[in-house]
Formats: C-alpha cells, sequence, structure tokens
C-alpha cells in the first residue's frame, strides 16, 4: 500500500459478495458530518482521489476503495466473464458491500470518477440504498452512450478506449497519457500519479473493463438521484467523458448541476481539486 501523504486514513479489508477481498481507506467522521465515500476510475485506484481528500474538511469521514483488480484489491474468480452491465453491477454490489461495512451509519456522500461514476448508478441501478446519501458528485462519467454518439466525439472515444491496452502499461510514457486524459496545464506530480496507478494495472483488467464501460446504460436509474443535490463535473478538453455524456446525464437527471470545466481534461480530481469538493460538500473553497 503506497502512502497516504498528510491524511491519516486507516487500511480496511472487505469481503465482496463473491468472497474477492477489497481495499479501504478510511477516516471516521466526527460529530454529526458526513462520510464521503470515494469511487475511482479504470486503471486508477483509490490514490487518484487524494488530492482530494486533502482538502475535505477534517470533520468529514472518507471510505476511498480500490475497485476490485485495481490497486490492492482483488479481482475475484471469473469476474469479467459476463456481459458489460453484469460488470458494472458487480462493482455497484462491492460499493455496496463497502457502505455496510465502513460506513454502516451516518449521513453519507458520493463520489464518482469516471468508471467510478458508472459504479455509483450501477449502485443505484442494483438496488443499493439512496436513503442516507445527502450529496452525489459524478465527475468525468457517463450514464452511457460510449459507443454510440452519433456525433464525430464517437470515433474519439472509442479510439482512445481501444488503444489505452495497448499504450498503457509498465512501459507508459508521460507524452502518451497526457494528451488522453489531461487537460492544459497538468501538474507533473498530478501526471506521475497517474503513471503510478497505471503501471500497477494489469493487461487483462485494462482491456477487460473496456466491455463493461462501453456496454454501460444506466441512464433509466438517473430519476432515482432527482431528490438528492447532485452535481455532474466535466472538463471541455476530456477525450474519454467528453461533455456531450455529461449534458445527457442532466438531461436524464435535470435537478443535477452540471459544471463544465474549461481547458481541463478527463482527470479533475488532479486537475480541478477545489471544484470537486465543493461539489461534494456545497462549501466553496477560498483560494490562498
Amino acid at each position: 500500500m503506497g502512502a497516504l501523504l498528510s491524511v491519516d486514513l486507516q487500511p480496511m479489508s472487505i469481503t465482496a459478495a463473491d468472497g474477492a477481498t477489497l481495499a479501504a481507506f478510511t477516516r471516521a467522521a466526527t460529530g454529526d458530518a458526513p462520510t464521503v465515500v470515494l469511487a475511482h476510475g479504470w486503471c486508477l485506484t483509490h490514490r487518484a482521489w487524494l488530492p482530494v481528500i486533502e482538502a475535505l474538511p477534517s470533520a468529514y469521514g472518507i471510505v476511498a476503495y480500490d475497485q476490485r483488480g485495481h490497486g490492492d484489491s482483488e479481482l475475484g474468480h471469473g469476474f469479467l466473464r459476463g456481459t458489460g452491465q453484469e460488470t458494472l453491477r458487480q462493482l455497484g454490489s462491492d460499493l455496496e458491500f463497502v457502505i455496510s461495512t465502513a460506513a454502516p451509519s451516518g449521513d453519507l456522500v458520493l463520489g464518482g470518477h469516471s468508471m467510478g461514476g458508472m459504479t455509483l448508478m450501477a449502485y443505484a441501478g442494483g438496488g443499493g440504498s439512496l436513503g442516507r446519501v445527502r450529496r452525489v458528485a459524478f465527475v468525468a462519467t457517463a450514464a452511457g452512450g460510449l459507443r454510440g454518439l452519433g456525433l464525430p466525439a464517437e470515433k474519439q472515444v472509442w479510439t482512445a478506449l481501444a488503444h489505452v491496452p495497448f499504450r498503457m502499461g509498465p512501459a507508459t510514457r508521460a507524452d502518451r497519457v497526457v494528451p488522453m486524459l489531461f487537460g492544459r496545464g497538468a501538474s507533473q506530480s498530478a501526471i506521475d500519479a497517474t503513471l503510478a496507478d497505471i503501471r500497477r494495472t494489469r493487461t487483462c483488467v485494462m482491456a477487460g473493463f473496456i466491455k463493461a464501460i462501453t456496454e454501460h446504460d444506466e441512464y433509466a436509474v438517473l430519476p432515482d438521484f432527482a431528490a438528492i443535490p447532485t452535481t455532474v463535473l466535466v472538463g471541455s478538453k476530456d477525450k474519454l467523458t467528453p461533455p456531450v455524456l455529461a449534458q445527457r446525464i442532466v438531461k436524464k437527471l435535470p435537478s443535477a448541476s452540471l459544471v463544465e470545466l474549461d481547458g481541463k481534461g478527463h482527470m479533475l480530481t488532479y486537475e480541478a481539486t477545489d471544484d470537486v469538493v465543493t461539489a461534494l460538500t456545497g462549501l466553496t473553497l477560498l483560494k490562498p
């Protein structure tokens, strides 16, 4: 397990429905503050949320975990053999076990980046309870349509997804990652951290999750979030989940707020940390 910077999070092992062990990292909430549960994206780990975690109010509880097959979490026997929808629903089931184990009581805030946002939708679609959820942040994600945009962006998105397993791996170079994942002005530390996560991810996991991502379709469940303050964030330069997909989420969930971040790419937890924190807390951070 990697160092957790200045945030004191406690490691926890969680057993999923199929027996796979998931790695989680937690901090208890203080008083009546909510617990923020954070699901990361494809080829990443919980560490992709660390800039956001460091900026959250210290009273907030935190549950950040590695999705199965990523970071320190097991993939599970026979996983990825089903349909893409079944794979994402399994991630939703994993989230249900994470919540019931690491945050069994109290108010919740849910944050999902990329595949993590899809996981939140799959959680609700699979019957996961939203009764304790007080805020939701969908960060650089989609409810479906990654292979059916019907726009010039479709070829760009599918080409980027299809080439990732071949362009990313132990020898991944920054010049291949930056144009795909980041917008303008990405910091070297963000690039290095992202590369470190990608290099940990096995090729079978990279390739196997493409089917899940491209077959993902949870538009029908979006109205379930209507009573919850929800923010949809997207970078104007996002090549993997472009703004049109964020706009489609809001079309199905008109109560949500859409925040399009000029010049930013897909890695908003690094590129637009303050905006993500505001989406999770409703608080505007003051610039030093």
